[in-house]
């Protein structure tokens, strides 16, 4: 080695060359964000479930409405955090606000296509195994279906890929309602739909069913955070 190069080789860093290089593992953030929108999909569905069933609701009918508004105000804010270590300006409020408001429309679709299967496409469900299951299943499409456009529009202003995000909240939205679904039915044979509990034994099971379909549902949506990009 010459004297110039180990001179050179003593001299301090740049201050501009310090910065990038303690740059460079911040922009390796995508797995962090990753696992905390895991653990917050997670633990926001078993909450927000656990404590529909505690007030009485059923997940049928009218009070699927107040279920959804339910559900998006406590599991919102969760995923609003989340994203904000990946999108800085993203509003929380803008997100549950969507969120709801997706819901809303989302519970009314659904039970509109219900209608009309159950009404005009009777022998399409009857040849349909499981047929509470498809409905249950095509509910939460639409409700993954309006509450991701509701989220895309948020999103427009800030990233791209945002196809991506749209139908990984439809297929996560069927695939967790399903999950819950089976697993309730394993667990009380008696019926499909969740139901207040007979005893505080059963809210375990709630919780269960709950996480359960949380955890799909964020699984689902967590392959879609890394196709989301600045503009």
């Amino acid at each position: 080695m010459s004297p110039e190069q180990s001179d050179r080789s003593d001299l301090p860093t740049p201050p501009n060359q310090v910065s990038k290089a303690s740059e460079r593992p911040v922009s390796k953030s995508s797995p962090p964000t990753v696992r905390s929108w895991l653990v917050v999909n997670t633990l926001g569905f078993a909450i927000a479930i656990t404590l529909l069933v505690l007030l009485g609701f059923q997940f049928s009918g009218r009070e699927l409405f107040l279920t959804g508004l339910v559900i998006s105000a406590l599991v919102g804010p969760l995923q609003a955090i989340v994203l904000r270590q990946k999108i800085p300006r993203l509003r929380i409020w803008h997100w549950v606000l969507v969120s709801i408001l997706g819901s809303y429309l989302g519970v009314f679709l659904g039970l509109v296509a219900t209608f009309l299967l159950s009404t005009f496409g009777l022998f399409i469900l009857v040849l349909i195994p499981f047929a509470e299951l498809f409905v249950g299943s095509l509910l939460g499409a639409m409700v993954g279906a309006c509450v991701g456009l509701g989220q895309v529009l948020v999103l427009a202003r800030h990233m791209r890929g945002l196809r991506w995000w749209w139908v990984a909240n439809v297929l996560g939205r069927s695939l967790g309602w399903l999950s819950a679904q089976l697993l309730w039915q394993l667990v009380q044979a008696d019926t499909v739909i969740m139901v207040p509990p007979n005893s505080i034994r059963d809210l375990p099971i709630v919780l269960l069913c709950g996480a359960v379909g949380g955890l799909i549902y964020g699984g689902v949506t967590a392959r879609a955070i890394p196709k989301l990009t600045p503009r």
